[in-house]
């Protein structure tokens, strides 16, 4: 076998290694993940299920790219390439439907809830040897729709430490920070509509900064509250200046570089991240390094990246004005300096691509080989189901008629 790892990415574009928000999450993880593994000693490649493919050749990592990134060429790609020791998926794992020459079988979630919404039935866990969630509120979003619990596994994301630390510059006390795609999935207009409140309620100093992409808006009830106000342009994304026009104290940034990121965060005091979508939070690991505090909600993956000096400042969200309310509780109560750094070094020792790369590491050595019986007995299952639609539902061939 060529490969030690092959790392399957079902993700199109490129990875922007200059700016720390402009990328799909789940690219930055593999990326990191497989650099991490390359450290180790480990012949990695990344296959590319897209079609556009993933830009990481430059940065060291081998990237085989899949055309149509169908199954079967898919298959066809990780054989050709020579196999692979251990082969890990990126929460789909349509390969496993196809002959493949790996030992070990492994599947990434990077989402929840997926697991139950595959087609190819409960055959693929006799398949599968583990289940790697990045964290435990992804792990028991798993297990709810079917994932067995023998196979789950938890390794966290990583943050890269080398460039979120605390940068030397003042922190102001009432600065708010959101870092994040503009978009009511990130709970941008819960943010906006907690610091209007805050101000207006005895904190006129209070400022929002926010970083992130703009994104445009699908109907809802969110973008109905956002047009009525005028606060939506024509492409449905947020009018930025109009709103900075309206909100004294708030200022949007744009997209922005690491460093430029880390300085934001080591300026200002808290971060907010009001979001409904996130299955990590690794902004919010990347805040605490560079010592921002951070008000997150609580019924969600945060409590698990957060440091547990922390843990008063998570907000149930289902409650109306409790966001507001914790950052005025912070604001009276501010995080102190010697707090500050004592949360930058623990939450930068226990988060690090290279703590992820070893725990990745360590469970890929204690795998052992997959039966043949297995991959046989799920091939089996697999054939049986296709001839079984092909009797329900049988193909009809068009017929000349001959006069």
């Amino acid at each position: 076998m060529i490969w030690d790892v092959m790392l399957v990415v079902h993700r199109s574009g490129q990875i922007d290694f200059g700016n720390a928000h402009n990328n799909d999450g789940v690219l930055v993880a593999n990326y990191n993940i497989a650099k991490q593994l390359q450290n180790n000693g480990k012949r990695v490649c990344l296959i590319s299920a897209s079609s556009t493919g993933v830009d990481c050749e430059y940065k060291a990592i081998p990237v085989i790219h899949v055309d149509d990134g169908s199954d079967e060429t898919l298959a066809a790609t990780i054989t050709s390439a020579g196999g692979c020791d251990t082969l890990i998926e990126n929460t789909k794992a349509t390969v496993f439907r196809y002959p493949v020459a790996s030992r070990h079988l492994v599947i990434m979630h990077n989402r929840h809830h997926l697991w139950g919404a595959e087609t190819y039935g409960r055959s693929i866990y006799g398949l599968v040897q583990k289940a790697i969630c990045v964290s435990e509120y992804s792990r028991r979003e798993n297990l709810l729709w079917g994932l067995p619990e023998h196979l789950s596994t938890v390794i966290p994301n990583g943050c890269d430490v080398s460039c979120f630390y605390p940068r030397n510059v003042p922190r102001e006390p009432k600065r708010i920070i959101f870092a994040g795609y503009c978009a009511p999935r990130k709970g941008i207009h819960h943010a906006i509509d907690a610091f209007i409140r805050v101000r207006e309620n005895g904190h006129s100093d209070a400022e929002l900064v926010i970083c992130g992409k703009q994104s445009s808006w699908e109907p809802g009830p969110e973008h109905d509250a956002f047009t009525k106000r005028g606060w939506l342009d024509g492409s449905q994304c947020i009018a930025w200046d109009r709103v900075e026009r309206e909100c004294p104290g708030l200022k949007y940034l744009g997209v922005q570089s690491h460093d430029e990121l880390a300085l934001e965060f080591s300026r200002s005091s808290v971060l907010v991240l009001p979001s409904r979508m996130d299955t990590f939070g690794l902004v919010a690991v990347e805040a605490q390094a560079c010592g921002c505090a951070t008000i997150l909600p609580l019924n969600g993956p945060f409590s698990g990246c957060i440091h547990e000096s922390l843990f008063p400042l998570l907000y149930d969200a289902r409650i109306e004005n409790e966001l507001e309310r914790k950052l005025i509780e912070f604001f009276e109560s501010p995080m102190s300096l010697e707090d500050s750094q004592i949360v930058s070094k623990q939450i930068s020792a226990r988060f690090s691509w290279e703590n992820s790369g070893q725990q990745y590491v360590d469970l890929i050595s204690s795998l052992p080989p997959l039966p043949r019986s297995a991959r046989w007995k799920f091939q089996a299952a697999q054939f049986a189901k296709a001839i079984l639609r092909k009797i329900r539902f049988p193909r009809t061939r068009n017929r000349m008629s001959v006069s």
